[in-house]
């Protein structure tokens, strides 16, 4: 019921003409696992016809449910968009299923948002054995334990198989927890191990969650990250109240603020509004961007107490996030006006080193070899199609 609630509330709010209003409201759906495909066909149709929130809704569209109608925007947008956005296409037509990228695949070739031999692999895929499934799955493990750097490509297609060994009912949870108690075992996590935790979250399993959480104290951000995705999928009490203790910790708070953030029901509002007490300004903030993530009326007390206590923070743009929340939820504030002129400056400021690194950009693009997005840079590093994001926060997504 949590989720369906969750659902009711953005519904209304998805589309907004102001960019700054839209791109938070991207921000606080992108992660979220249950999001009906009917928005994203909003967002994109939004897209097309909205070329000033265009790049805001692209850039967060990727992790969204799709389907044949929205495999009909893309199409658009892979028309009209500038050179230095098409990446971003490709990146959620990678996305798509096997059989989507299969029936429409000549087009997509036609495109170039993907490869002649991708559209073979993903027929592969359809045909395949459950013995040939597992065989080419092992052999993408094996190839990512010996690159020498991370490959986000071969990673994405690990993942995929794995969803389908998933659905298929060949990946059980047995398996998961077998090869997780083998890896804590060891000084780091293997790829077997990590793609792991990724299936945990698939699999639903609530008897894995204990498990899982306990993997927040990890001081391996790629292990942490695949459990913040693995333990959103768990809308429960259960997964609340097993992620608390390490939000409550300075250690740990990070990406355990996130699961909670994501857990769409009131245990998890509340676990937030009682980690408040626990951080520093830093895990304030996450607190409140949390729950304003929920867009939980539970924010208006302790952003109060943020802006009366003068708490500065490294982690978020508090401003723009005040902001957004006293917008979308209609009320007022004495510093709404200057929240607002604050984020409109650090927009225009944006916008302008966009401008300013566009033709940079365009040439990074030009020079890649692959619509695949087979560059290889590390995971923090910046981003080299020029979002001023980190590489796994976009293109290595």
């Amino acid at each position: 019921m949590a989720v369906a609630d969750f659902i009711k509330k953005i519904d209304p709010i998805l589309i907004q003409e102001n960019p700054i209003l839209q791109a938070n409201i991207m921000h606080n759906v992108r992660e979220f696992r249950y999001a009906p495909v009917e928005w994203t066909n909003r967002l994109l149709e939004h897209a097309v016809n909205s070329k000033e929130n265009r790049m805001k809704i692209i850039t967060s569209i990727d992790s969204m449910p799709l389907n044949d109608e929205s495999v009909k925007h893309l199409l658009k947008l892979a028309d009209i968009v500038d050179i230095t956005q098409k990446h971003l296409i490709v990146r959620t037509v990678n996305n798509l299923k096997p059989e989507y990228i299969v029936k429409y695949g000549k087009e997509f070739v036609r495109k170039k948002l993907v490869t002649k031999e991708y559209v073979d692999y993903c027929q592969f895929l359809l045909d395949a054995t459950e013995k040939q499934l597992w065989n080419q799955y092992n052999t993408f493990l094996n190839e990512l334990e010996k690159a020498d750097q991370f490959d986000s490509f071969l990673f994405r297609l690990t993942k995929q198989l794995a969803t389908i060994l998933v659905e298929k009912g060949y990946y059980k949870s047995s398996i998961v927890r077998k090869i997780i108690e083998e890896d804590l075992k060891e000084d780091w996590f293997t790829f077997e191990g990590i793609m792991s935790i990724y299936v945990a979250g698939l699999l639903q399993d609530e008897s894995l969650i204990p498990q899982l959480a306990s993997l927040l104290a990890s001081n391996d951000d790629f292990v942490v990250e695949e459990i913040l995705e693995a333990l959103q999928r768990f809308q429960c009490e259960e997964a609340v109240h097993a992620v608390l203790p390490y939000a409550k910790n300075k250690d740990h708070y990070i990406f355990s603020l996130g699961v909670l953030k994501e857990i769409k029901n009131e245990a998890a509002e509340n676990a937030l509004v009682q980690c408040y007490d626990y951080l520093d300004a830093d895990g304030k903030i996450m607190c409140i961007e949390g729950l304003v993530g929920h867009l939980s009326p539970k924010a208006f007390p302790l952003i109060e107490d943020y802006v009366k206590k003068g708490y500065e923070n490294t982690m978020l743009e508090a401003e723009e996030l005040f902001y957004f929340f006293y917008k979308i939820m209609g009320e007022s504030h004495p510093l709404l006006e200057k929240w607002e002129e604050i984020t409109v400056a650090r927009e225009q400021q944006y916008s302008e080193m966009i401008k300013r690194d566009n033709m940079l950009v365009k040439e990074n693009i030009k020079n890649q070899t692959s619509t695949q997005n087979k560059v290889k840079v590390g995971r923090n590093d910046p981003c080299p199609c020029g979002s001023g994001k980190k590489y796994k926060k976009c293109c290595g997504k």
